[in-house]
């Protein structure tokens, strides 16, 4: 990641996540679909890149923004390592790929389409805005 000295704050990220951190351009995430909706489940298949204006409630990517899908698993309360899209209900994001930091209500906009793995859960407190994401199943 073009670092010389690397702190981490978290005793209990295993040496294979701190492996990941370091090497290699894009942090690997574990994830189980919610979903079985084949344009949902593509979303697996690529990498992101996070967007650098960090939200308090989201790891966000825009590059997949301009999908449209339809209104579904629309999770009144959205719990963290939850991984969700915008749907048609969110006109001027609808397509970006989130994964929740924190509890936030969603007025129906964001389809739930996986969870993030055990094994994963320290990662997303620890991933940055414009870094390098992918999914792994």
């Amino acid at each position: 990641l073009g670092m010389d000295v690397v702190c981490v704050g978290d005793a209990y990220l295993s040496d294979s996540e701190f492996d990941e951190l370091l090497n290699t351009e894009s942090i690997t995430i574990k994830a189980t679909p919610l979903t079985d909706i084949v344009e949902e489940l593509e979303f697996f298949d690529k990498e992101y890149i996070l967007r650098k204006d960090e939200s308090k409630y989201f790891l966000r990517s825009s590059s997949t923004r301009g999908i449209k899908l339809q209104s579904h698993n629309t999770l009144k309360k959205l719990e963290k390592y939850l991984i969700v899209v915008d749907n048609i209900n969110m006109p001027r994001y609808f397509g970006e790929l989130e994964i929740i930091k924190n509890p936030i209500v969603n007025d129906g906009s964001m389809n739930v389409i996986g969870v993030v793995k055990e094994e994963s859960k320290t990662l997303i407190d620890l991933i940055k805005g414009g870094q390098r994401i992918k999914f792994k199943l």
